[in-house]
């Protein structure tokens, strides 16, 4: 089975009829059902924040259930969160978040995660590997 871990802005595509690269993102689902997806407890953050704020408390509540009941969820702990902030820090550059993401994917902890592919939806549908 395929893992993916979802970038922000891939799974805010997913979930947003009006964001320019809905259709994209749920072809590409559609196109690959047995794909496992990773969420990254920064990434759930920053999305159950963006639809709370911009649709709804109530569907940010929603979505967030799903995102950790049904998926792969993995919380970062103390450690990997100082490794990510440490990174973070050493960017002064727009593309830190694909950098952010591969960071985690590569600490110790989640080396299984070395043959997933990270999906993101900002400026151009893309799937990277990592």
């Amino acid at each position: 089975m395929l893992e993916v871990i979802l970038d922000t802005s891939a799974l805010i595509a997913f979930f947003v009829g009006s964001e320019k690269h809905h259709k994209a993102i749920r072809d590409y689902f559609s196109a690959n059902p047995k794909t496992r997806w990773v969420i990254i407890s920064t990434v759930f953050d920053e999305t159950v924040t963006w639809i709370r704020v911009k649709v709804s408390i109530k569907d940010s509540i929603t979505v967030g259930h799903l995102l950790r009941n049904e998926h792969r969820y993995i919380a970062l702990s103390e450690i990997d969160d100082t490794c990510v902030w440490e990174s973070f820090q050493r960017y002064n550059d727009k593309i830190y978040c694909d950098r952010k993401i591969a960071h985690i994917a590569k600490i110790s902890k989640y080396r299984h995660l070395k043959y997933s592919k990270l999906l993101q939806a900002s400026h151009q549908m893309r799937i990277l590997s990592i």
